[in-house]
């Protein structure tokens, strides 16, 4: 007799299913019955851990970019000895250094958040996860005088919808141009720093 699965042990497996076949089909096309099939359970403890198909995506989203973010955020936090502007920089490699399908992953839930969440979930979502690290740099940067004192959450919002552009835009197979968006991002970076007076 096979045991019965406790909800902590069920969700893995379901948020895993529910992953694979957003990626391979997209949110419209993903029905609650093949995310159960697939998660080798029945529609009753999908429900019982889920309200809906929103709820299975909100959750598979919410996890993939805090994945996606928390590379960069271990890299950045290792280096904390070094300058704000340093810190920003650091986060660039980790997340365009993903293998292909962390990039599949990524670029699917770029495409598909904003129009299932809603643009201020999204919005919310990425304030969360990049933007407010981004926030606290600058601020640091501003202390030290590395850059002119000016609105910091705008600026950082602005660098998180880069960095998210460059991912949706990357080709994982095309080293030239990971390289090419990684510089561009560091000239943004460089560009906010004061120059000599």
């Amino acid at each position: 007799v096979q045991r019965r699965l406790k909800p902590d042990e069920r969700r893995p497996m379901i948020m895993r299913a529910a992953m694979r076949l957003f990626v391979e089909n997209g949110y419209a096309a993903t029905q609650m019955a093949e995310i159960a099939e697939a998660a080798d359970c029945t529609t009753g403890p999908l429900y019982h851990l889920f309200d809906s198909k929103y709820d299975v995506f909100a959750a598979v989203a919410q996890q993939t970019f805090e994945q996606f973010v928390g590379r960069a955020r271990t890299h950045r936090d290792g280096i904390s000895e070094q300058s704000p502007l340093a810190r920003m920089k650091s986060s660039i490699d980790p997340i365009l250094d993903m293998d292909q399908v962390g990039y599949t992953a990524a670029q699917m839930f770029i495409r598909e958040t904003p129009n299932v969440l809603g643009e201020q979930q999204w919005s919310n979502v990425i304030d969360d996860l990049m933007a407010k690290s981004f926030e606290s740099d600058l601020k640091d940067a501003m202390i030290e005088d590395l850059i002119e004192p000016e609105p910091p959450l705008p600026i950082a919002r602005f660098f998180s919808a880069a960095v998210v552009d460059a991912v949706a835009r990357a080709d994982p197979s095309n080293k030239e141009s990971l390289l090419l968006a990684r510089k561009a991002l560091l000239r943004m970076v460089d560009r906010l720093q004061k120059q000599p007076s």
